[in-house]
């Protein structure tokens, strides 16, 4: 990431990683989420497994969810980075 804001002229670049929860309803709504959306969402639109195997697929990420689920509450844990940058100014000739 550094190095293609570098190369597109930007400075002053900060790159900060982030662990906050995800806060989910439930393992089963988690897990029907993680299937349709993000890294494994898009993975399986690209393998376009049958209906089948979505279902064992979904089946077992409720089993690996529930293992976030405590009291009622869900805490998924996560990691962002957060990048900010400062364009160059540029001059422009008249």
């Amino acid at each position: 990431v550094r190095s293609v804001l570098e190369a597109a002229g930007y400075g002053h670049i900060e790159i900060r990683r982030e662990t906050p929860d995800i806060i989910g309803a439930s393992p089963a709504e988690e897990a029907e989420h993680a299937c349709i959306m993000g890294p494994s969402g898009r993975l399986i639109e690209e393998k376009k497994p049958q209906e089948s195997v979505r279902e064992l697929i979904k089946r077992e990420m409720t089993e690996a969810f529930a293992a976030y689920a405590k009291g009622g509450d869900m805490a998924l844990p996560s990691t962002v980075f957060l990048v900010t940058a400062r364009r160059s100014a540029t001059k422009t000739s008249s």
